[in-house]
């Protein structure tokens, strides 16, 4: 991906796994990276930062001489979250969020992780994702974070648990078919939220 950091595992001639030195150099284009390891058959380098475009990989056994191209790799657009909705929920009810950005759908691993829990988020379109999060033991904030495998975390947003509601009793309790208002005795409404009779 365009941010690098994407361990790339090249593999070599097994007639050369006794000859490799522990300095292999991999070039990804004309960017050079020192190896991370090198094994019998095996180098692994660590794709760097990079414009969006194929590349052409080739290793350098003593620092400077590279080889021929041994493979292509290609430097994709990295994902991006830009926003969650909802952003708050009962406590005990948990939420299914929706996030939205750019090429979330384009990878298969997407997680939502929050201090407690890790879930495995669904793909709706090309660009947005839902997760489901579990119920919170305590009212309060928390960050739910978005990570792609290969890729990392690609944004953090915040959630807020919010203490369930409590309803004591409801006056009138009846009314006409057209219609009236109802007044709710309870405790813990949320006042930044929009409620709803249902």
């Amino acid at each position: 991906y365009v941010t690098g950091g994407t361990q790339v595992s090249v593999s070599v001639d097994p007639a050369l796994a006794d000859l490799l030195p522990a300095d292999v150099v991999c070039r990804f284009g004309t960017v050079s990276t020192n190896a991370v390891t090198s094994e019998a058959s095996s180098v692994m380098c660590v794709a760097p930062a990079h414009a969006p475009m194929s590349v052409p990989i080739s290793l350098a056994f003593n620092g400077k001489d590279f080889s021929s191209k041994v493979a292509d790799y290609h430097f994709s657009p990295s994902p991006d979250a830009d926003s969650m909705i909802p952003e708050m929920s009962l406590r005990s009810d948990g939420a299914r969020v929706t996030i939205s950005g750019e090429r979330l759908g384009a990878f298969s691993d997407v997680t939502c992780s929050t201090a407690t829990s890790r879930v495995v988020a669904m793909h709706l379109t090309a660009d947005t994702i839902t997760c489901s999060l579990p119920a919170a033991t305590v009212e309060g904030f928390s960050s739910v974070t978005i990570s792609v495998a290969d890729v990392g975390d690609v944004a953090t947003h915040i959630f807020h648990f919010m203490q369930d509601v409590e309803v004591y009793s409801s006056q009138p309790v009846r009314t006409t078919n057209f219609g009236g208002v109802i007044t709710l005795a309870g405790s813990n409404y949320p006042r930044q939220a929009q409620l709803a009779c249902l």
